[in-house]
């Protein structure tokens, strides 16, 4: 009698320890770095990647740099020999696939707000001249070698 007890009482234990288990990793938030993503993690921040954007850019631009970032938000240097120049950010395009909310009555975004910012100057103000759903156009700016601008799009 005591063996089936004892039996009765150690699959109990063991179930409740796999339930609080469960649990407990349900739980789980990972903040650090994330090799699938090459992305670091810390709570509370969003982070985003995706498809790197094309950036373009007037004569007056020079050589820009490669962009640091991902689709909503990132970075690029201006090259040698700017001046006066406007910047194109041209957007990933859809290659065939059905793009939808998943929701009633929810209309897939279909404009997208632009921002370009001079973090090397913040007092030069960069202007957005046109955004579509396939990119922004800045107005004409006043860069400097090695500026660094920043570039934020978000649809709706």
């Amino acid at each position: 009698m005591f063996k089936q007890f004892r039996s009765k009482l150690t699959g109990f234990l063991v179930g409740l320890a796999a339930v609080s288990g469960l649990a407990i990793a349900a739980n789980t938030f990972y903040a650090g770095y994330t090799l699938e993503t090459n992305q670091y993690g810390i709570p509370g921040l969003e982070v985003f990647g995706g498809i790197v954007p094309t950036i373009t850019g007037s004569t007056g631009c020079g050589t820009l740099g490669t962009i640091k970032g991902g689709t909503s938000h990132g970075e690029f240097t201006i090259g040698t020999f700017a001046t006066s120049c406007t910047l194109t950010l041209a957007l990933p395009t859809n290659t065939g696939l059905a793009i939808s909310t998943g929701l009633p009555g929810v209309a897939v975004p279909n404009r997208v707000f632009c921002t370009f910012r001079d973090l090397t100057t913040p007092t030069d103000s960069i202007t957005v001249a046109s955004a579509t759903t396939t990119g922004c156009v800045s107005g004409a700016a006043t860069v400097a070698t090695g500026d660094v601008i920043q570039y934020s799009v978000s649809g709706y």
